[in-house]
């Protein structure tokens, strides 16, 4: 009797241990298909039968769809006129939003990784960014931001790391295996000590909007002695966004990418007053690379985000009253959708297939079909 009560436990315990074992490897499947098509399964990969010599992709970092709003309220508005208005989805492989670093990855190279990853896939393996592949093709790239050359959005697309806090590795990267020829922002201290190695026949290093000016070589780094940029006066966004192009201009075409950097600074800290002095700032950059555009055949220009920064909520009925700090409702990033313009060639091939609605590594694939690379 006392045999078969114990082995009457026993084959309870197996079933119970049977079930716990199958309810573990179903979520196991389930998990592993989860994130298998969280991994594979997106984007649209538009087909885009149009070329472009040039392609300057404005990024507005954390520059969300109600900061935009917030923008054409003041007249900041410079994307109105553009061709083609669509959305962008922005998450990255990880479950919460996206940071700078898997955003500016999924843009330069067309693949998802984990947050605080440069250029390197969940499996460890170095991705070819837009620049790279412009360069193989003959052509000339580079950078121009407002905050750190070896912040998260400029690295994304001149270095590979997978950690974006190593500014140091990352500024390294930029002095000897990146081919950027243009690197414009901050970050003086991370230069300053390779000023020696940085300087050669065909390279510059300046450290002041005056020297860069005056710079007669074909490529440069510039990390400028300031705390920040100024939003107005000769040396803004806008300026140095313009002698960028003046140094990437060739025959074979180029591609730049210029950042309005602090958006995401100041909407971290729920500052409205700065935030909006930085969207000004932004908006004027658009506006030159625009006009630029308009005189410069085969020249596309995109403007969108690399994410939404603050949770901004605007009132049905704006009013300057109104706009104050208490309009954000976060210091964090969120996993809103962003904007997206583009004029030029590409802008029509996305009108006339109705697609509106993109992944942010769509934007490398429109980039790489524009630029044939």
């Amino acid at each position: 009797m006392k045999e078969n009560k114990t082995n009457i436990v026993k084959n309870k315990r197996k079933i119970i241990w049977t079930i716990i074992a199958s309810v573990l490897f179903a979520v196991f499947l389930t998990g592993g298909a989860f994130m298998f098509i969280r991994i594979t399964n997106y984007g649209v990969r538009p087909d885009i039968d149009e070329n472009a010599q040039n392609v300057i992709l404005l990024i507005g970092d954390g520059m969300g769809r109600r900061h935009v709003e917030l923008g054409y309220f003041f007249g900041y508005d410079a994307v109105k006129s553009m061709d083609y208005h669509g959305t962008v989805a922005t998450r990255s492989v990880n479950f919460e939003p996206t940071d700078s670093a898997a955003a500016a990855t999924a843009i330069a190279s067309g693949t998802k990784v984990l947050n605080q990853s440069l250029n390197y896939d969940i499996f460890g393996r170095a991705l070819t960014n837009i620049g790279e592949l412009s360069k193989n093709a003959g052509k000339k790239y580079g950078v121009a931001v407002t905050k750190n050359v070896t912040d998260a959005t400029p690295a994304g697309f001149t270095a590979h790391n997978k950690n974006r806090a190593d500014e140091r590795g990352i500024a390294l990267e930029q002095i000897r295996i990146s081919r950027a020829d243009v690197i414009f922002g901050l970050g003086r201290t991370y230069f300053e000590p390779y000023k020696d190695e940085i300087i050669t026949s065909d390279r510059d290093y300046c450290v002041t909007y005056e020297e860069l000016r005056a710079s007669e070589k074909p490529s440069a780094i510039a990390v400028f002695d300031v705390d920040r940029i100024p939003e107005e006066g000769e040396f803004t966004l806008a300026s140095i966004a313009m002698e960028a192009i003046r140094m990437l201009e060739n025959p074979n075409g180029f591609f730049l990418m210029v950042e309005g950097s602090k958006i995401d600074t100041y909407s971290h800290s729920n500052d409205m007053e700065n935030m909006l002095r930085e969207l000004r700032a932004f908006n004027a950059a658009v506006a030159v690379v625009l006009a630029y555009a308009a005189v410069t055949p085969n020249t596309t220009v995109i403007v969108t985000a690399d994410h939404e920064t603050g949770g901004l909520r605007l009132p049905a009925n704006l009013a300057p009253d109104l706009i104050n700090d208490s309009l954000f409702t976060t210091g964090n990033h969120t996993a809103a959708d962003v904007d997206i313009f583009i004029s030029g060639p590409g802008a029509a091939s996305l009108v006339s297939q109705k697609i509106y609605k993109i992944d942010n590594t769509d934007i490398f694939y429109i980039i790489r079909q524009l630029l044939d690379i």
